[in-house]
C-alpha cells in the first residue's frame, strides 16, 4: 500500500500498523515519537518504523507533506531473499534517518506503486 499527504496538520495520537512504514518527508517538518523519545523529521528525511511499534506524528506549524509505504513483513522477506516465519526481519535503532539517497529511493518506489503495477520496475 502506499499512501501520500499534503499540507498534513493532524496530530495523530499513539497507534500502530501491522506492515512496515517506510515514508519520505517531501515538505515542512513533523516530530515522530516512539518508545518516549521524539525525533525531527524534515524534508528529505526517512520515516522507519516495524510493525506494531507504538508511534506519534506531530506536525509542525504549516504541517508536512509525505509518501508512505507500508510493506507488509512477507514482501520485506521476498525483497531480502530471508525465507521462514519468526521475528520481524528489520527493527530500526531510530525511527528517522536523514539520508536524502534512500529517501529518494523510497520516493520512487512510492511513485512507481502508485503509477500501478503495470508500471513498476
Amino acid at each position: 500500500m502506499a499512501l501520500a499527504g499534503h499540507g498534513f496538520e493532524t496530530r495523530l495520537p499513539p497507534h500502530v500498523h501491522s506492515a512496515y512504514v517506510l515514508g519520505v518527508v517531501d515538505q515542512g517538518s513533523v516530530w515522530v515519537t516512539v518508545d518516549r523519545s521524539s525525533y525531527l523529521a524534515v524534508a528529505g528525511s526517512v520515516i522507519l518504523i516495524a510493525p506494531f511499534v507504538v508511534h506519534t506524528e506531530l506536525p509542525e506549524a504549516g504541517g508536512w507533506s509525505f509518501r508512505y509505504l507500508y510493506p507488509s513483513e512477507a514482501v520485506v522477506r521476498a525483497a531480502l531473499g530471508i525465507h521462514g516465519n519468526g521475528r520481524r526481519v528489520l527493527d530500526f535503532a531510530h525511527p528517522v534517518l536523514h539520508s536524502p539517497a534512500i529517501a529518494a529511493a523510497i520516493a520512487r518506489v512510492h511513485d512507481s506503486v502508485r503509477q500501478g503495477p503495470n508500471e513498476v520496475r
